[in-house]
């Protein structure tokens, strides 16, 4: 009995909210949206949650899609190609005991107004040894992307954020190309030097920390061989370089050794991902020049990405 109250009330609570007077399908998304957002039940935040999707899809896979619209829609993450051809479109919904499902969208802009749009389904907390697989559309490692990095005109680097559950967060660094039948694939082998041979690049960390994944124009020291005839000396250099920079993660008691809800960042080592030559290379203990100096602790950079746990 108490099951259909709750249903009843659920169904009167959206029906008020389609009652209202919107000027545009933008507003009411956007009240949607905060209704997802909310601390109310799952029951009547799925409701929502499936009508947003409903109004999302009429948009992007009718004549009224507008880019620059959907950016007005509050809580959705946009990343562009350089270009504009390719956009990639995600949420989430946070359930109330932690857990999280994503929605995404990929949308391929063509030459003659022609547009192609693939629907991700989500499915990441099935998916074993994510780390060494070559994901689909229909078998996606759901994630918020906040980042797209060109590697070439039909490949990208995306980095992205997965709640994951109630006491781990993961960053993610994934990659996306498309297939001779013009459909997306997720994860590569692309990652060099770096311990372990991976399709994409997944960190695990406790939920009450924050840990720093970005992509940015990095000054570092390096180290370059003197142009000197039979000599070993080498000379510390200043070099800036387009980097995927990220602090270390250890467990804070080694008796936790891959629970990751006791992992947390060491401020003082940061690891990078260079990209050179189709591939991206590892850089173990980077010094980044103007925050750090090799005669003293290195300083974790403090890159304040979204979202964080506390604030779903």
């Amino acid at each position: 009995m108490k099951k259909i109250v709750a249903l009843i009330s659920s169904v009167l609570f959206i029906v008020n909210v389609f009652a209202q007077d919107y000027s545009s399908s933008y507003d009411e998304m956007n009240e949607l949206r905060k209704i997802i957002l909310s601390r109310k039940s799952d029951s009547i935040r799925l409701i929502a949650d499936k009508t947003f999707t409903k109004r999302f899809e009429d948009i992007v896979y009718g004549k009224r899609y507008n880019k620059e619209k959907l950016q007005k829609i509050d809580n959705l993450s946009i990343v562009y190609s350089s270009d504009s051809s390719l956009s990639i479109i995600t949420w989430i919904f946070p359930y109330n005991n932690g857990d999280f499902h994503f929605h995404g969208y990929i949308i391929r802009e063509k030459k003659h107004a022609q547009k192609i749009v693939y629907k991700l389904n989500d499915n990441y907390k099935n998916i074993t040894n994510p780390e060494k697989n070559i994901l689909d559309k229909e078998n996606w490692y759901g994630a918020l992307y906040y980042k797209l990095i060109e590697n070439n005109k039909n490949e990208f680097t995306l980095l992205g954020w997965n709640g994951y559950d109630a006491q781990t967060n993961q960053k993610i660094i994934d990659v996306l190309s498309f297939s001779d039948n013009d459909l997306p694939v997720f994860g590569k082998y692309i990652f060099t030097n770096y311990p372990q041979n991976q399709s994409r690049i997944l960190f695990r960390y406790s939920a009450s920390t924050t840990f720093s994944l970005k992509y940015d124009e990095i000054k570092i020291l390096v180290e370059k061989n003197r142009m000197i005839p039979f000599s070993r000396r080498t000379r510390i250099v200043n070099k800036s370089y387009p980097l995927i920079v990220f602090n270390k993660l250890e467990s804070i008691n080694r008796t936790h050794i891959n629970e990751y809800k006791y992992y947390i960042p060491l401020s003082e080592t940061i690891n990078a991902f260079r990209y050179k030559n189709g591939s991206w290379v590892f850089m173990e203990d980077i010094t980044i020049v103007g925050d750090v100096s090799r005669n003293r602790k290195k300083k974790k950079i403090n890159m304040n990405l979204f979202p964080n746990k506390g604030t779903k």
